[in-house]
């Protein structure tokens, strides 16, 4: 039985073959030795930064522990006899604490710090009333809040220095006037007189007419000073007493109106001049005049004197 010939050659064996390109297989290689070194060295700084960091964190505990031992002092083998017992103190104090308690960051001395939620928790009351709050709906919720805020608006519509209650009615504004007494009031400016001054007052010699004048002129003078119809610059009031006596008047009277005032020597002259300035920006005159105040709280009588006006060469203004 015989075979027959293929003339097409399908059942041919052939030989195929891939030339391999060795450059890609060797640049691969390098590639991949080279992300292999540089991940390497990138754990290798880690690791050193992080050995760095523990051996600088040791290093700054240990120089502050010897701090302590040494009380500060640098031990050498050549130190003087008071530095030696130094050291020697702050050994034996050390022995009677313990190293626990020693921290360096100050914390043991700091005070406490409460938070709202730290006192929240503190207070049993106000935790029960915290707990119902979170307990109910959401809904209630909103309203509560809403209510709350409404409390805080109307809160802020009375002022300040009103106090109001979370769950009552608010308190109602009354006209009647409080007590006490303002910083222009006649009795805080009689207090702000020193009380050798006030001993004068009270005696029985006081010009009571230059008291009268004196301040009436003040008054006059910085109150236009402030209205801006005076000219320009500080103004201060200079006037020449021959008296010692007239002199310290007019330092009492500055210093109830709040007023600066001081007594110079002429070094030509060698005359006595005194000299009352205002140094705030403002002016506020008492409510009453120092004579009307004497009148009615201290001596509880009128005060005789026969009112003058002084020359126009005493008061002059610079």
């Amino acid at each position: 039985m015989g075979v027959f010939r293929n003339d097409k050659g399908e059942l041919k064996p052939e030989r195929v073959e891939e030339e391999l390109n060795y450059i890609e297989i060797e640049s691969s290689e390098v590639e991949s030795n080279v992300s292999r070194s540089t991940s390497i060295e990138q754990l290798n700084n880690l690791q050193s930064r992080r050995a760095m960091r523990a051996q600088k964190n040791s290093k700054k505990s240990r120089n502050f522990f010897d701090e302590v031992d040494t009380d500060g002092v640098n031990v050498k083998r050549n130190m003087g006899y008071r530095k030696w017992r130094r050291v020697e103190n702050a050994r034996i104090l050390l022995t009677y604490t313990d190293l626990e308690d020693i921290c360096e960051d100050y914390s043991d001395i700091c005070p406490k710090s409460y938070t709202p939620f730290d006192r929240l928790f503190e207070n049993k009351e106000n935790m029960k009333i915290w707990n119902e709050f979170v307990e109910k709906d959401e809904e209630d919720q909103e309203n509560i809040l809403k209510a709350v805020d409404g409390v805080i608006d109307m809160c802020e519509q009375q002022g300040p220095s009103d106090w109001c209650l979370l769950g009552e009615k608010l308190p109602k504004i009354s006209n009647t006037p409080k007590k006490g007494h303002h910083i222009y009031s006649g009795k805080a400016c009689f207090d702000r007189i020193d009380n050798r001054n006030k001993r004068i007052l009270l005696g029985k010699k006081v010009n009571w007419a230059l008291v009268d004048h004196l301040e009436e002129e003040l008054r006059e003078l910085f109150m236009d000073d402030v209205l801006g119809q005076n000219h320009d610059g500080e103004i201060v009031y200079v006037t020449n007493f021959p008296l010692a006596s007239d002199r310290l008047i007019a330092h009492i009277v500055a210093q109830y109106l709040w007023l600066n005032s001081q007594s110079l020597t002429l070094a030509n002259t060698g005359e006595r001049i005194t000299e009352i300035r205002n140094a705030r920006d403002f002016f506020i005159p008492p409510d009453s005049t120092l004579i009307n105040y004497l009148e009615s709280d201290v001596f509880k009588k009128k005060i005789d004197f026969v009112p003058f006006s002084m020359r126009s060469t005493e008061g002059r203004i610079f």
